[in-house]
């Protein structure tokens, strides 16, 4: 079902689509999401969802707060698509390889349904990785549209968005999916949308409470969960989540700012009273030397705040960094595993991935040793047909010049001989041999 992969159980379900645990041809742990046809009523919400996929794939491996998407594939019916994804950390064993038969993913709702509310400075750590990926994602034209702590998941301890069936283009504008809480009133085809979502993930995260609860917080929760701090960001997240949209963060860009001027120990209500003070100075005294000199207080003030949150972004660059220089090392292996398998159809998947190791920045020396290996390679499509998986001794093998024939003998037995149509469907054909078969040969369309 799919190329190259092992899967080994199921470990998530949703409305669509069910996402297993499997190792690829490496043996590295992944995971894989299978969508068919007939857990659709209509074609068109599938082959959007489909759409959805391809658009999300190249930007999910630029940001280290989206899960990555490392392959999508479709069966050659259509009627499943797949797509695989880095694997979650093990929520049973910290230390866990993700495949012991116990595994689970980790994900944000677990750590809430063990923990309750999270320390302040996690959750803030936890709201700029998010408002960072999905400002990433709204930059590239897309929404996520189903924010929820079931849907975040943690990859080397860092937590990602994750469940990514339901991104969409912007045009989406008056979309009404997602779940009951997280979603908008207006809807989620937007980005302020999934800025209404984060903000009810990070209510959870500091309350302790059901996001129905909203904005209620627990009596004793000033005096127990962090002072200033957590007043502080209890005003970000209320704002985020407000309904009203007008009161709302215009993006997450702008929620980001407050979150990274937070965790540099800055007082956004302090900072606040300067920029009205300011504000209204400036309105007064516009033309005097007064107000020249408040200007430039402002600006002085503007330029040290705009110098953290690039600090803030600096730091979240070099991460992403890393991470696609992680992933393009993998995928190189990757490429190689598959160049040396000596498979059907390696010549083809092993130039995919070389290709998806050039998209990361992997320097082209070491992608023209691969690519050349890999293009050497015999450009033979992948077969199904009813061969053993490994070679008996004396197994004999020929392809027709137009590859579109293949005959095989192994002893004792029958020689088949196989036809790819144009179509994609396999026929064969069994001759029964007496004795030994010392040499087969094929004609030009196999007659």
């Amino acid at each position: 079902m799919v190329p190259d992969h092992e899967l080994l159980r199921v470990i998530g379900r949703g409305s669509y689509g069910e996402v297993w645990q499997a190792r690829n041809v490496m043996g590295t742990p992944r995971a894989v999401k299978v969508v068919r046809r007939l857990d659709f009523e209509q074609t068109r919400p599938f082959d959007r969802e489909f759409e959805g996929i391809q658009k999300y794939e190249p930007v999910s491996r630029s940001h280290d707060g989206l899960v990555q998407v490392l392959h999508v594939g479709k069966g050659r019916a259509g009627d499943y698509f797949y797509y695989v994804m880095e694997l979650a950390d093990d929520a049973a064993d910290a230390n866990g390889t993700g495949e012991g038969e116990d595994y689970r993913p980790r994900t944000l709702r677990d750590e809430l349904h063990q923990r309750g509310a999270l320390p302040v400075d996690e959750c803030i750590e936890i709201g700029i990785a998010l408002a960072s990926a999905l400002g990433h994602l709204h930059r590239h034209g897309l929404v996520h549209r189903d924010v929820k702590p079931s849907n975040i998941i943690f990859v080397n301890g860092r937590a990602k968005l994750a469940d990514v069936g339901l991104v969409a283009l912007m045009s989406d504008t008056r979309s009404l999916v997602g779940t009951e809480g997280f979603s908008a009133p207006e809807g989620s085809g937007l980005p302020r949308g999934d800025v209404f979502s984060l903000g009810r993930v990070l209510y959870e995260c500091v309350t302790g409470y059901d996001r129905l609860r909203f904005p209620d917080v627990p009596e004793n929760w000033l005096g127990t969960s962090g002072g200033k701090a957590a007043f502080e960001f209890l005003e970000i997240v209320l704002r985020a989540g407000e309904s009203d949209p007008k009161r709302r963060y215009d993006d997450t860009g702008e929620m980001l700012a407050d979150l990274a001027l937070l965790r540099a120990g800055k007082s956004l209500r302090h900072l606040r009273r300067v920029e009205t003070s300011l504000r209204r100075a400036l309105q007064v005294l516009v033309f005097s030397a007064l107000g020249i000199a408040i200007a430039g207080g402002a600006w002085f003030y503007e330029r040290g705040r705009r110098e953290q949150i690039e600090e803030a972004e600096r730091e979240a660059s070099q991460a992403q960094r890393e991470t696609k220089k992680q992933l393009g090392e993998s995928l190189l292996n990757e490429a190689k595993a598959i160049r040396l398998s000596g498979r059907a159809g390696a010549r083809e998947r092993a130039l995919s991935a070389v290709r998806r190791a050039w998209e990361t920045g992997v320097a082209k020396e070491r992608l023209r040793t691969q690519a050349a290996s890999s293009l050497g390679l015999m450009d033979i499509g992948e077969f199904t047909a009813p061969w053993p998986a490994e070679r008996p001794p004396g197994m004999r093998t020929v392809l027709s010049e137009d590859s579109a024939f293949m005959a095989s003998w192994a002893p004792p037995g029958e020689a088949r001989v196989f036809e790819r149509t144009p179509d994609g469907e396999l026929l064969h054909a069994q001759f029964p041999v007496k004795g030994r078969l010392w040499e087969i040969q094929l004609s030009r369309g196999a007659r």
